[in-house]
């Protein structure tokens, strides 16, 4: 009887522990197709777009309408009169108003700058177009100034005006010069305007740069982006140790309760880290796309 009672435990030991490993297998097979499956499912990061890329429904990051030598009916062939930027500014906005009824352009220090810098680079290297001779153009020259942008433009303008008034009468006959003053997207106004020695005639260079500034547009979150790139390795490297283990176990003649707790436990982080990893690109996916709607204009 006592050899009968060992045989019968021997068969239900052998018995529990096929079933257990059968168990077992099955809970890989799960295992793995849920990782296939999270693999799948997780979306993807959307990207910033390019504003200075010209897309189908977009805008582009820099308008410069060809350079302005104004008509002999602008012209004051006498001294001419001090031409102010603050004066400037005002006529730009009042022809925003008379146009559309289009909001004032704010005065901005930054863009100021840059519109010296271009004026100043102008009268010193003795050209009259949107790229320097170095190949500066009013992109680099916001971005050097120190200017965010989501959109920039430029209007140049060369003669002798009467006024201010002469001035922007100038621009806004040009059907390039107009369209900048007029793009309702501007925000934002810097002004340059000197009088100087320019290829043989004492002239007036001005300029006007147009802005319309990134923080116009909803932030995103690069650190959350980040936080993502950095929990995406922690799963890759829970999902190396998963199947490390799993070649464990499958080794294992006897069943071994501690390798395979350890092997749940790291699945249900596993579990847990995608589950919150896809819920976080959603959120800066998102922010990318309020983001990409604003800076296109769609």
């Amino acid at each position: 009887m006592k050899n009968i009672a060992n045989i019968l435990i021997i068969i239900f030991v052998a018995v529990s522990v096929y079933f257990m490993r059968a168990d077992i297998k099955t809970a890989y097979l799960k295992v793995k197709g849920y990782i296939e499956q999270a693999q799948n499912k997780e979306p993807a990061f959307q990207e910033i777009k390019d504003p200075s890329e010209t897309t189908s429904k977009g805008s582009i990051s820099t308008s410069t309408p060809g350079p302005l030598k104004v008509l002999n009916s602008f012209l004051n062939h006498d001294s001419p009169s001090d031409l102010k930027q603050s004066e400037t500014i005002r006529l730009t906005n009042e022809a925003r108003a008379k146009n559309g009824n289009l909001p004032n352009l704010k005065e901005n220090q930054t863009l100021d700058k840059s519109a010296k810098q271009k004026v100043d680079d102008m009268f010193a290297k003795q050209y009259f177009e949107h790229i320097s001779p170095s190949g500066v153009g009013v992109s680099e020259l916001g971005i050097s100034a120190g200017y965010e942008y989501i959109l920039i433009g430029e209007n140049l303008a060369l003669g002798n005006f009467k006024n201010e008034q002469a001035l922007i009468d100038a621009w806004m006959a040009s059907p390039g010069h107009r369209a900048n003053i007029l793009n309702k997207r501007y925000t934002e106004v810097g002004i340059a305007i000197k009088y100087g020695h320019f290829n043989g005639d004492n002239v007036w260079l001005a300029v006007q740069h147009f802005g319309l500034p990134k923080d116009s547009c909803p932030s995103v979150d690069f650190d959350l982006k980040t936080q993502i790139q950095n929990e995406q390795t922690q799963v890759k490297n829970i999902e190396s140790t998963l199947n490390a283990l799993k070649k464990e176990i499958d080794g294992e003649v006897a069943y071994n309760k501690e390798k395979v707790d350890e092997y749940n436990n790291l699945l249900n982080q596993y579990k847990n880290l995608t589950t919150k990893i896809g819920g976080e690109i959603e959120i800066y996916n998102k922010e990318v796309r309020a983001f990409n709607s604003c800076a296109t204009g769609v």
